[in-house]
């Protein structure tokens, strides 16, 4: 996925391209679009690979402020990746560097789309935060009912603004190729490298720091299970205080999030589109 400062890669993707086996579907669509970043790959029977840039939908460019407009032709390049899988009987994964969007006709745009496509999509997956996080969406014209939730992926960057942090990642274990697979997350398991007892020792060991569905008592991770555990943090500022904990890979101490902190958290996770 790019990065936050990567935006125009032809070079990189012309010299590591040469080494992949890469479908030609792929590769015109890659080299097509090769100063905008994005691209769709069916890396599996059944299952689409949808890669944005994001970067487009952030508010650190002023220009994209101002321009109402949409640039590169991406969201309507994404409107017909989806339509093709969902014509196609496929599912879809959503790779993305931002969590959630800063540029307000991007983030229109991007979630008109997302929600007319929900049934397609089985998961979307981001980074840029460094965070362990998760995101759910609702839909704001159906109940608030949840559709799609995303994970944000941890990051081995050891910093947060002004918080030093560990180290993280996730193993994220899917529904596999089969017929009538979902594709979808059936759990994940963080794990990280404490830099205080590395530094200490001088041995760095990763060390699994909890499972998803075990330790917070979740049936599966469909959008709605996402919801069901929104609904008992608002009830439980303990529960609240240890996702806040892990979500910072355990390098804040556990009572660090006062209410304030509480409700920010819970807010954060919830998306209405």
């Amino acid at each position: 996925m790019l990065t936050s400062v990567d935006i125009h890669l032809p070079a990189v993707y012309e010299s590591a391209l040469g080494k992949c086996d890469v479908p030609p579907r792929t590769l015109n669509t890659l080299f097509d679009q090769i100063s905008s970043g994005f691209w769709s790959w069916e890396v599996v029977p059944g299952l689409k690979v949808i890669s944005l840039n994001t970067n487009y939908g952030s508010d650190a460019n002023w220009y994209l402020r101002i321009v109402n407009e949409d640039v590169a032709g991406q969201i309507q390049w994404l409107i017909d990746e989806l339509q093709d899988a969902e014509d196609n009987n496929l599912r879809v994964w959503i790779i993305c560097h931002h969590p959630d969007p800063t540029v307000e006709d991007f983030k229109q745009w991007l979630y008109i789309t997302l929600k007319r496509y929900s049934g397609t999509i089985a998961t979307l997956f981001y980074g840029h935060s460094h965070l362990d996080d998760f995101n759910v969406y609702y839909d704001s014209e159906n109940n608030f009912r949840p559709i799609l939730s995303g994970i944000v992926g941890a990051g081995v960057t050891g910093y947060r603004n002004d918080h030093a942090m560990n180290f993280g990642f996730q193993i994220v274990t899917t529904d596999g190729v089969r017929k009538g697979s979902t594709f979808g997350v059936l759990d994940f398991e963080a794990r990280i490298l404490n830099l205080t007892e590395t530094q200490l020792t001088g041995t760095p060991i990763w060390q699994k720091e909890y499972s998803m569905r075990e330790t917070y008592n979740l049936k599966s991770l469909f959008p709605e299970d996402y919801a069901e555990l929104v609904t008992r943090m608002k009830a439980n500022s303990t529960l609240t205080k240890l996702f806040y904990h892990y979500k910072y890979k355990s390098s804040l101490p556990f009572d660090s999030c006062d209410e304030s902190c509480i409700n920010s958290t819970i807010d954060g996770v919830q998306i209405s589109i």
